[in-house]
C-alpha cells in the first residue's frame, strides 16, 4: 500500500539569521563610533597594545581557550541538538561567548547560564522543559 503524502501546511518560520536588519544596523554603527571616539579622545592608544612582546607561549595559549572555546560550543549544540533544539552552531557559539562573558563580568556563579536559557527559550519556545534542564 504506497504511504499518503503528508500535509505540510505549517508556515516555515523566516531565518534571523539571513537579513540584516535596522537593529543590527544600529548596534554596528554605535560600537564603530564609540571606537572612534576612544580612539580620538586619546582614551585608548593602540601604541601601547602594539608595544606589548608576545611569544609562542602567549600565542598558544590564546589559540588553546579558543578551541576550547569551540570544543565546548561544540558539544554543547549536540546537546542541544539530543534535546530536539534546532539552533545553529553559530548561534550556539554566540551564546557560549556571551555565557562565558556574563559569568565574568557579573558576581554569583549563574549569570551566564540564567541568559543562556533565556536565549534557548526565545528561539524554541516549544522545548521550554527541554531548554531548562540544560
Amino acid at each position: 500500500m504506497p504511504a499518503l503524502p503528508e500535509d505540510d501546511t505549517s508556515p516555515t518560520p523566516p531565518n534571523p539569521g539571513r537579513s540584516l536588519n535596522l537593529y543590527t544596523v544600529a548596534k554596528v554603527v554605535l560600537a564603530a563610533s564609540l571606537l572612534i571616539w576612544l580612539l580620538q579622545s586619546g582614551r585608548l592608544d593602540l601604541r601601547i597594545l602594539l608595544s606589548i612582546p608576545l611569544s609562542i607561549l602567549h600565542i598558544l595559549g590564546m589559540l588553546a581557550l579558543f578551541l576550547g572555546m569551540v570544543l565546548q560550543s561544540w558539544r554543547w549544540w549536540w546537546l542541544l541538538r539530543a534535546q530536539e533544539i534546532d539552533l545553529s552552531f553559530q548561534n550556539t557559539l554566540g551564546l557560549v561567548w556571551i555565557g562565558r562573558f556574563l559569568a565574568l563580568m557579573l558576581p554569583g556563579v549563574v549569570g551566564g547560564d540564567v541568559v543562556r536559557g533565556y536565549y534557548i527559550l526565545r528561539e524554541a519556545p516549544s522545548a521550554r522543559m527541554a531548554a531548562c534542564s540544560l
